[in-house]
């Protein structure tokens, strides 16, 4: 028996064949023992969905509208491998390297199809290389077709609207905000981009006392203001500047008055004016020195009766730096007189002559007389001197209107108060009429309107080199 081994020994440690075939003997025992202890399986994992090629598609001029919907979608994916490469690929940091790619850049739409429309494309399974220290296989995966939205692109030019939003604190305006931009480009699905209204950007101004400057985004709307997601705007953000100005006034002066009264009988009894300041914004150094606006001195030897008059306080304010925080600049100026030992006149509708009474109307006094009180030199002053005319030239449509009486005063009279008469119109004024009231008359009706007061109750400015003087000198005065 021992020489059996020894023989058998010799010849596998000294003859090549036998040396041969022990290897083959030898890889032959270990493939049974491999396949027996350590057999192929097949295990399921999930692979999250990848899009690829979509900067591809896009420059195509189609856009995928449920992206995150696809890249959300786990597929299962069911992989054979060894035991030992089964459970290299189920560590954490290997089962991310499974993924199902949709390859979109050779991707070619229909373009004839109605777009937004859906349609289904196949996945693909891979294991990224990194782990390939074993060999696997992918035997079968669900779903193989994952549906996909596809919409046109469409691109649009947009206004760029700026808001506001907040208070600022009290005592402050804020102004007009401006914009580094006035418009802006939307991009997107053309589903989405049809529904867009407008693009607006807010700055905030709550509690604000001075200029702000904030770079905002922009947002897209639709007609109920609701804000559209998916859309690509350019710029994104916009450089918006808001004044935050202060708010304060500026006083009026009461005019003073010059000279004398033409007839003894005649007393001043006051002055006023209304409103008593003007509301301005500006900067706050500016606010805080506004001058008061003087309104020029009144000539008393030129008032014959209690007059009203407006001025314009607007060159006042742009002369201070200011604005005007409110609906107008104009201030009323009352100079209410008295007329001493005045008698009352009765003027009778006959005495009264009717102008400008446009063709077509007809026209009615409602009060048989009226009575003015009258004063001054003359006792003995006549109706037929004073020439009492009342003007219908803006009086086209039926109704009751009560119109002023004009009267001619002689120098040195005075009355109390203007006098008024109500007039009933009717008919219909004629087209041909107005047509040639409207050309003959245009510049008679504004002078007979309102009577510029350079000379007559204003006094000149005394300085003519004061140029703040001269620009205030015109304003209007209703006539009696």
């Amino acid at each position: 028996m021992r020489d059996f081994f020894i023989t058998l020994k010799n010849i596998l440690t000294k003859d090549i064949r036998w040396k041969i075939f022990s290897v083959v003997i030898a890889v032959f025992i270990w493939f049974i023992v491999m396949n027996t202890i350590n057999p192929v399986e097949i295990q399921s994992y999930s692979a999250q969905v990848s899009l690829t090629g979509v900067e591809a598609l896009e420059e195509k001029g189609y856009v995928i509208t449920n992206e995150a919907d696809v890249t959300a979608t786990r597929i299962n994916v069911k992989i054979s491998g060894t035991r030992p490469a089964l459970d290299e690929l189920s560590k954490a940091n290997n089962k991310s390297k499974i993924v199902a790619s949709i390859d979109m850049s050779n991707f070619e739409p229909d373009p004839t199809a109605e777009y937004p429309t859906t349609i289904q494309l196949g996945v693909s399974p891979v294991i990224a290389s990194s782990i390939y220290v074993y060999s696997y296989d992918i035997e079968s995966y669900t779903p193989a077709y994952v549906n996909v939205d596809l919409d046109k692109v469409l691109t649009v030019n947009k206004a760029l609207t700026v808001n506001k939003t907040g208070t600022e604190a009290s005592g402050y305006i804020a102004g007009t905000p401006s914009c580094d931009v006035e418009s802006v480009t939307v991009k997107g699905p053309s589903h989405i981009v049809s529904k867009l209204s407008y693009v607006s950007a807010s700055v905030s101004i709550d509690g604000a006392t001075s200029a702000i400057g904030n770079n905002v985004p922009v947002i897209a709307y639709d007609e109920n203001g609701n804000k559209l997601e998916g859309l690509e705007i350019g710029p994104s953000n916009v450089s918006v500047t808001v004044p935050i100005l202060k708010k304060g006034y500026m006083k009026v002066e009461t005019p003073v008055t010059t000279g004398e009264f033409s007839s003894q009988n005649i007393k001043l009894v006051s002055v006023t004016c209304q409103p008593d300041s003007i509301p301005v914004t500006g900067d706050p150094q500016s606010v805080e020195e506004a001058p008061s606006i003087r309104i020029p001195p009144i000539a008393l030897e030129n008032i014959i009766s209690s007059k009203s008059f407006t001025y314009d306080a607007t060159k006042d304010i742009q002369a201070a730096g200011l604005t005007l925080n409110g609906e107008s600049a104009l201030i009323t100026v009352n100079v209410d007189i008295n007329v001493e030992n005045a008698k009352d006149l009765e003027i009778t509708s006959d005495d009264i002559r009717i102008q400008n009474l446009a063709n077509g109307l007809e026209a009615e006094f409602k009060q048989d007389s009226v009575f003015v009180s009258i004063g001054g030199y003359t006792d003995d002053i006549s109706v037929d001197e004073l020439s009492p005319t009342v003007d219908l030239k803006e009086y086209t449509e039926e109704g009751t209107y009560s119109v002023p009486v004009e009267l001619d005063i002689p120098r040195g009279e005075a009355i109390k108060a203007p006098v008024n008469i109500d007039v009933f119109i009717t008919g219909k004024i004629s087209e041909i009429s107005s047509e040639e009231e409207t050309e003959t008359t245009t510049e008679q009706s504004e002078e007979a309107e309102t009577e510029i007061i350079h000379e007559d109750i204003v006094e000149p400015a005394e300085n003519e080199q004061d140029e703040k003087d001269e620009v205030i000198q015109e304003y209007t005065i209703p006539l009696e």
